[in-house]
């Protein structure tokens, strides 16, 4: 997933936080969060879809 993600930045979802994206791992319950720039693709977090979201 991380070599589609490398080569299409953009696949991912748009989530609240300005400039994350989301892409879930199929068939495993799991998602990635990253931030995308021209140069790097950054991944912020690999989370379980059975964990409630964090409150920062």
């Amino acid at each position: 997933m991380l070599a589609l993600i490398a080569a299409q930045p953009g696949i991912g979802r748009s989530t609240n936080r300005p400039g994350f994206r989301r892409v879930n791992l199929h068939p495993h319950p799991c998602a990635i969060f990253y931030r995308a720039s021209e140069t790097e693709i950054v991944v912020h977090a690999i989370r379980h879809a059975a964990r409630k979201p964090r409150r920062v």
